[in-house]
């Protein structure tokens, strides 16, 4: 009995001092265990909108003509550019990336050079057979490469990027060359997580006035892109040669373009 009580007034002491250091050294308990819980649990991300980067880079080339590289044999008209995309925040992948180009050139070939944090990379273009046609059939298929290019993705996470090379067919002396442009659209959920729907689009100009040099213009948004007239050529792998009804040969341009 007398051990039980010794017991409960050295309980007593001891609650007694806690609470006047407590009180002297102006120690918030409930602040303490918070920071405490706060060390040990996972702290949770930030969300942040997703941010696009893109765009393009000329790469020089010193390749012979004729000498076989990326598959295909190397003209002197052709040009290498590579297209850079990354999703630049910390937290948020998107989905269902679908980018359109609509470059000035023809392009030769495209495919992915590198890429990380991103899946399901495809292409697509724009294109139907052509030719020399004669009573109504096709007799010569003639090789042109077209200006569009369709990119998608079906994912790229936060940090991830792709980076595409292209090879372009490049017109030395073309005139008033087609106005180039980027759409694209992609998807991804806010903090709340609902299905936001983006879609930007911008031009893609010129650099310093080299027609075989392009560069995005980031510095300003197209709003109606619905509204936007949109531009398809393609470019001839040689020029046409037809007769003329003197019996002589006509050399064609080798680019054709339409509007949409």
């Amino acid at each position: 009995m007398i051990g039980k009580t010794f017991l409960t007034i050295v309980y007593i002491i001891i609650f007694i001092v806690i609470i006047q250091e407590t009180w002297k050294n102006d120690i918030d308990v409930f602040r303490t265990i918070k920071n405490y819980a706060k060390s040990k649990l996972p702290l949770a991300t930030k969300f942040e909108e997703p941010k696009l980067t893109f765009k393009f880079d000329y790469i020089p080339q010193r390749i012979s003509e004729g000498v076989e590289v990326y598959g295909i044999k190397w003209k002197e008209d052709y040009e290498e550019f590579r297209f850079y995309l990354s999703n630049t925040n910390n937290s948020s992948a998107i989905s269902d990336v679908r980018i359109r180009l609509e470059l000035p050139d023809g392009i030769v070939k495209s495919e992915v050079n590198q890429h990380s944090g991103s899946e399901g990379i495809s292409f697509s273009q724009d294109n139907s057979p052509s030719g020399i046609y004669k009573n109504n059939k096709l007799v010569e298929v003639t090789k042109e490469y077209y200006n569009t290019l369709q990119i998608n993705a079906s994912k790229i996470f936060p940090k991830g990027f792709f980076e595409i090379r292209l090879l372009l067919k490049v017109l030395k002396t073309k005139g008033e060359s087609l106005p180039g442009y980027i759409d694209v659209k992609y998807i991804y959920n806010n903090h709340e997580k609902e299905t936001i729907n983006k879609h930007i689009a911008h031009d893609i100009l010129f650099k310093d006035n080299d027609k075989t040099k392009i560069y995005i213009d980031t510095s300003r948004e197209i709003q109606n892109q619905e509204d936007r007239q949109h531009y398809f050529s393609m470019t001839f792998d040689e020029p046409l040669v037809l007769g003329n009804p003197e019996g002589k040969n006509k050399k064609l341009n080798n680019s054709k373009d339409t509007k949409e």
